[in-house]
């Protein structure tokens, strides 16, 4: 008979052999990462103008996911397409309601096949006066699947609402909500599996309270209207900017079940983090707040950058300009060029065009101008946007004036709404 020693080693030997030959098969199997968006291109949206990009895209590339858009409007994916998905996110879309059953049909194999859906607003369930049996019935199922009851009670009166729960880890992330909810509709949760973050109720009823924010093993839901007054977020009505009331975060890890998974996303290397440094170059040209050599005196908020920062912290960093405040021939002057020069001449930095006169929009055309009243960040008198003028002429004038000879400007960071023609990175590209 073996020793215990003896067992103990043949044991771990056996285990150890066991994991060496299985850890290639793992290494193998890939993890599914692409989640497929449904926007509405009827709504005016796009891939690149719909909740999910303009909101959550930062979020799932955190996580490394990858976001496939697709046309709500468009023939549904087939089963070859879904084959790399793993989540569907929807928002509400008003269908007609032929669509919407095969949609809500389709919707309910995906579940039935085992991936989730995270729903942001409560789905829409057509014409209320004139309801189609058939797309209650899908409805019905589509939140029994989540774990829910929906009733059919909506309530815009917000003085008869008020806020029963909330989960500091889930909501308030950014701004607290009002004193009253946006909205009611009455949501119950029949799955004991599902977490609620959110729960509202109606002041003067019984028994009203209702679940408006849930994720479980099927996915997640975030219930009212997606507008400017939601439970996901607060936008300013003048600068459009958004805060937000939900931990996106946290929702998405919760609803996707991301936990203990690892984050494949391109700010990885081998399990390291990759960092990525960058310096734009609005403000170069302003005035500190710090002393200088006089009360009167203040320096140039770049040559705090330069001494403070750059001098001071030895890690490779992108430093950019705007030329048009640089270059005499604009807006700037001999000093400013001496000042980006010795900028561009540390060790640690690369040198980058923040734009000629850093558009706020690339498309003249665009027809979401409200945040801006204008088009360009600087105004430079006679000057009309030109492509060539903020793109060729300011990574040239960079290269050949500011520049040390090894060291061209190559890099080139988009400025505004960061949403370049396809023209215009064609001709990055072509630099």
């Amino acid at each position: 008979p073996m020793s215990v020693p003896t067992i103990l080693i043949k044991y771990f030997f056996i285990l150890g052999f066991s994991l060496l030959l299985s850890a290639p098969l793992m290494a193998a199997i890939p993890m599914p990462r692409h989640v497929l968006v449904f926007y509405d291109s009827v709504e005016k949206q796009s891939p690149m103008k719909n909740i999910v990009y303009m909101n959550f895209q930062v979020v799932m590339d955190h996580y490394g996911l990858i976001c496939d858009y697709r046309d709500i409007r468009q023939p549904l994916p087939t089963v070859r397409e879904m084959t790399a998905i793993q989540a569907i996110i929807i928002t509400p879309a008003d269908l007609p309601v032929p669509q919407a059953r095969k949609y809500w049909g389709w919707i309910l194999k995906q579940m039935a096949d085992g991936r989730r859906i995270v729903a942001l607003g409560t789905p829409n369930p057509g014409d209320r006066d004139q309801p189609d049996p058939e797309l209650s019935r899908l409805l019905r199922t589509f939140y029994s699947r989540l774990g829910l009851k929906k009733g059919d009670q909506i309530i815009g009166n917000q003085g008869r609402l008020s806020f029963v729960y909330k989960d500091p880890k889930m909501v308030e992330f950014e701004r607290k909500f009002n004193q009253f909810p946006p909205e009611y509709e009455h949501i119950s949760v029949v799955d004991p599996r599902v977490k609620t973050y959110l729960i509202i109720k109606q002041q003067d009823k019984a028994n009203s309270e209702s679940a408006i924010i849930t994720t479980g093993p099927a996915g997640g839901l975030v219930a009212g209207a997606i507008s400017t007054e939601s439970y996901l977020f607060w936008e300013d009505p003048i600068t459009f900017q958004r805060q937000w009331y939900l931990n996106p975060f946290n929702f998405i890890r919760q609803a996707l079940g991301l936990h203990g998974l690892p984050y494949p996303d391109p700010s990885t290397l081998n399990g390291l983090r990759v960092a990525f440094s960058h310096i734009d170059g609005d403000g170069f040209p302003g005035m500190s707040h710090l002393p200088g050599a006089t009360d009167e005196e203040h320096p140039l908020c770049g040559a705090v950058i330069r001494d403070q920062v750059l001098k001071k912290i030895d890690f490779p960093v992108t430093v950019s300009i705007i030329v048009g405040q640089v270059d005499p021939k604009a807006l700037g002057n001999k000093k400013l060029v001496r000042l980006a020069r010795s900028i561009f001449a540390l060790p640690n930095v690369e040198p980058a065009s923040h734009s000629y006169s850093h558009p706020f929009y690339w498309d003249p055309n665009d027809d979401e101008r409200k945040a801006y009243a204008h088009q360009y960040g600087i105004k430079i008198p006679g000057y009309h946007h030109d492509p060539a003028m903020e793109i060729n002429y300011s990574m040239n004038y960079i290269t050949h004036e500011l520049a040390p000879p090894d060291k061209p400007c190559r890099v080139f960071l988009w400025s505004g709404d960061c949403k370049p023609m396809a023209s215009d990175i064609a001709r990055v590209k072509a630099m």
